[in-house]
């Protein structure tokens, strides 16, 4: 039997190749389970003074990452250190497949903890809870999930608005459940004319916007949102040098908007890097993000957002 034989200077690109992703995997590892938290401040001439100083935790995309500890206890501790005013979940709190769902006891627990803080709490819907809403396969799980919320004072928001006082002067806090069939794998589908004013009303005085997708930062802005607040891209997932975003969960390649902050029109969005993975467990040069909020009144347009 003749036999192939290769030289050892061969065998080398072979095991670069191997060592070069091993060292990809385990930092990706790393990254997924190590928070970052980013501080954001928002001025603006028409939020009302009394509003000044006003701090918001924002968490999206959570798909039941505990960060290493089922009961999410480091997320749960650094929202308890940014000392919020307001909690806000952007969605997809869950990874949902039909007949099974990813550790619904991850979110049950972190609910539990941020209840402990005695402060609002909203959650808008993302692409997951609206599947499991919406479609078939899923079970009871919708209920459940639900009640959950309840029990802990999560308040589920579906093309609703809530109002916040102080002192008499009021914000708005909006969540926008963007259609399930424009969430479509390589590429961007039109939003409706009037889609966002049709769900929500008018725009009524400084509002901050839940809206998971971030493809339809024009219409947030043209229907006046002071402030979006979007996640679903999970950061580009992998992010390039120079470039930015790799991929987003709907395979979209160097996307437009990928994480960190973008300004039109007199409007900000803060694109969160998401907390979790879905399809694409990976995260490279991308770590999970809760982001913090400061609010700050303007007694002019020079800083303000609009």
């Amino acid at each position: 039997m003749k036999r192939s034989w290769l030289p050892p200077s061969a065998l080398i690109p072979a095991a670069l190749g191997t060592a070069a992703a091993a060292g990809i995997l385990a930092r990706s590892a790393y990254e997924r389970n190590h928070l970052t938290v980013t501080r954001e401040e928002i001025v603006s001439e028409r939020l009302p003074e009394a509003f000044d100083g006003f701090r918001i935790a924002f968490l999206s995309d959570l798909h039941g990452n505990g960060f290493g500890d089922d009961r999410c206890s480091a997320l749960a501790a650094a929202v308890r250190d940014a000392h919020p005013d307001l909690i806000l979940c952007g969605g997809d709190s869950l990874i949902v497949k039909k007949g099974k769902t990813s550790r619904i006891s991850v979110a049950a627990a972190l609910w539990e903890q941020l209840a402990q803080l005695r402060v609002p709490m909203y959650h808008g819907l993302g692409n997951h809870e609206i599947r499991m809403r919406d479609e078939d396969g899923y079970g009871d799980l919708w209920e459940a999930y639900s009640q959950l919320c309840r029990d802990h004072g999560m308040e589920l928001l579906d093309n609703d608005t809530v109002k916040l006082t102080k002192e008499g002067r009021s914000v708005y806090i909006a969540a926008l459940t963007v259609p399930k069939e424009l969430y479509r794998s390589f590429g961007k589908a039109p939003m409706p004319d009037g889609y966002v004013g049709g769900a929500l009303g008018p725009c009524r005085g400084f509002t901050v916007l839940m809206a998971h997708s971030p493809l339809y930062f024009d219409e947030y802005a043209a229907w006046g949102a002071d402030l979006c607040l979007t996640g679903h891209f999970h950061g580009g997932t992998v992010r390039v040098p120079g470039l930015g975003g790799l991929m987003t969960p709907n395979y979209m390649f160097f996307p437009q908007y990928d994480r960190g902050r973008y300004e039109k029109n007199g409007s900000v969005m803060l694109l969160s890097a998401g907390l979790g993975t879905h399809s694409i467990d990976l995260r490279l040069n991308d770590p999970p993000e809760l982001i913090v909020i400061t609010l700050r009144h303007s007694d002019g347009p020079a800083g303000g957002t609009r």
